[in-house]
């Protein structure tokens, strides 16, 4: 099982190679967590599209309005029982998806829900003819969503959002002698690193802190999506 200290390691390497693309997050660091966490499911990358007669995208996807004709919208992983790219002639048990940020180009960290940049993605995925859950993480904050939910009380996660940490931003003395944060042409804050909160530890050696917190939140998310289908 994948540590918070080895967890803290992963992340943190992007950030040291200057590889901060969302992809390598969720190749690097969510997918392998989710894996090991979660080893009874399947956790399958579904961000790339390609035209297909026998995969029906509509089962775990929403779509938006692109010219005249409605596209799916797809996450970046998906959660099932049963993944079977032939869906249309294999029933799949969904359970979640997941939608995945880089901490650094498009983070979640440090924003108040109602505040994020994704909450139109997060409504799509919803929309989703058989999958009513979704997970939202960059990494470092990980916030849960369903469609039940939501129906009732709006589009917010479903409890507090599990934070494991802050971002630190590069910092700058302005010409009026104000410390500001550092930015890049286009106007993005500069991110050095992240301040990792720390783990308490019980004297059985159970971790106690929001790591703990995140994997036991994980695993009653998705077998909850089993009590639900049943």
């Amino acid at each position: 099982m994948i540590t918070y200290s080895r967890y803290r390691e992963l992340i943190d390497r992007q950030l040291r190679i200057k590889d901060v693309r969302e992809r390598v997050f969720q190749d690097n660091v969510i997918r392998p967590f989710l894996q090991e966490l979660l080893p009874d499911y399947d956790i399958e990358p579904v961000d790339v599209k390609i035209r297909s007669v026998v995969h029906d995208y509509a089962q775990y996807c929403g779509t938006y309005l692109k010219g005249e004709k409605f596209v799916p919208a797809t996450p970046d992983l998906c959660i099932s029982d049963n993944w079977n790219w032939e869906n249309r002639e294999n029933h799949v048990i969904y359970r979640s998806v997941v939608e995945i940020k880089s901490p650094v180009l498009d983070p979640v960290t440090g924003f108040a829900p109602e505040q994020y940049k994704c909450l139109e993605e997060i409504e799509r995925h919803l929309r989703a003819e058989r999958n009513s859950r979704v997970i939202l993480t960059d990494g470092i904050t990980w916030a849960f969503y369903t469609k039940e939910y939501t129906e009732k009380y709006g589009l917010k996660p479903v409890s507090e959002p599990v934070c494991l940490g802050e971002l630190v931003y590069r910092m700058r003395t302005s010409m009026r002698k104000n410390l500001v944060a550092e930015r890049t042409s286009g106007g993005r804050p500069l991110i050095d690193g992240i301040k990792w909160k720390e783990e308490k530890i019980q004297e059985e050696g159970q971790g106690i802190g929001e790591f703990d917190k995140l994997k036991k939140q994980l695993v009653q998310f998705i077998e909850e999506s089993k009590e639900k289908s049943h």
